[in-house]
């Protein structure tokens, strides 16, 4: 049975790839090491990033106007998706920190609540 791709099918996979990074990024840490170009880690890191853009370019247009807090973050996105594959030798690794640390948790709160209300 195929799965119908809704708008909380798309919240659902960014949810599990808010998850891999968060994860990835945490198993960095545990080694005692950051995030660095060129590097395995980082290149999954990234490459999850992306996967994150691609579904939230798929919510509805009536889905973003009714949850204004999401576009904010989806913007964000893809700006940052935009950077890291037209310009991924020039990526600063503490901006990548500050959206992993700070907009992607806060994304993931806003993803849980509109999902939470359906």
């Amino acid at each position: 049975m195929k799965e119908i791709k809704n708008d909380e099918y798309y919240l659902n996979k960014m949810l599990i790839y808010i998850e891999y990074i968060m994860v990835y990024v945490n198993n960095i840490k545990k080694e005692n090491s950051i995030l660095k170009p060129n590097d395995q880690a980082s290149d999954g890191v990234i490459y999850k990033f992306i996967q994150l853009r691609e579904e939230s370019a798929n919510l509805s247009e009536d889905f973003l106007n009714n949850y204004p807090s999401i576009p904010r973050n989806v913007k964000l996105l893809n700006g940052f998706r935009n950077r890291l594959t037209h310009d991924y030798d020039n990526v600063s690794y503490t901006f990548f920190d500050e959206i992993i640390e700070s907009d992607l948790p806060k994304l993931k709160k806003e993803i849980l609540k509109v999902i939470k209300r359906k």
